[in-house]
């Protein structure tokens, strides 16, 4: 039932609020702390659990605002998910700092939208509505693709490539 459509459109419409599972939360956290550290330049490794740590209170808040909480499961797995957060994070921070530190921050969660006006199965225009997660103006060309394009991050934590099925339920720009 979870992978019910009209199940999503009503959650997507706030109409429905489900218990935020584990692998959620961890995403929620980590992009939090990364949100932190892009947003205050916070590129040394020391600082990673503390932008995890604050990045806790910065989901808690949220999901309280939205009326939501966590699944019992996610509830008992704070500790580890945190331990896990700062790892990634710190790995994080390792890999890439020396790439963002030559780059224009421009914004984390950016809204976007989109148009698609004209497409051969659909009459009317089709509407986008998301978020990117990370933007960057690569001011020195650290990242390959020219000096001064702007790159799209869209961070994502899972261990494998999801599957066609899964990306086909989770659409995104």
């Amino acid at each position: 039932l979870s992978g019910c459509m009209r199940r999503v459109q009503h959650r997507l419409l706030g109409q429905f609020h489900t218990g935020v599972p584990t692998a959620m939360f961890q995403g929620l956290l980590v992009g939090a702390a990364l949100e932190n550290i892009h947003q205050n330049s916070l590129w040394d490794v020391d600082w990673a659990t503390g932008a995890v740590k604050d990045g806790l209170l910065a989901v808690r808040d949220k999901l309280s605002e939205e009326g939501r909480s966590l699944t019992d499961a996610a509830e008992k797995g704070i500790p580890d998910t945190v331990l896990n957060c700062i790892a990634c994070v710190s790995h994080y921070i390792e890999r890439f700092a020396p790439k963002f530190i030559c780059c224009e921050f421009i914004g984390v969660e950016v809204p976007i939208r989109w148009t698609l006006e004209d497409h051969p199965l659909h009459e009317e225009p089709i509407e986008f509505a998301s978020h990117l997660d990370l933007i960057i103006r690569d001011t020195e060309g650290v990242w390959g693709m020219g000096v001064g394009r702007l790159i799209v991050i869209d961070w994502k934590y899972h261990r494998e490539c999801p599957s066609y099925p899964a990306l086909y339920r989770n659409m995104q720009l």
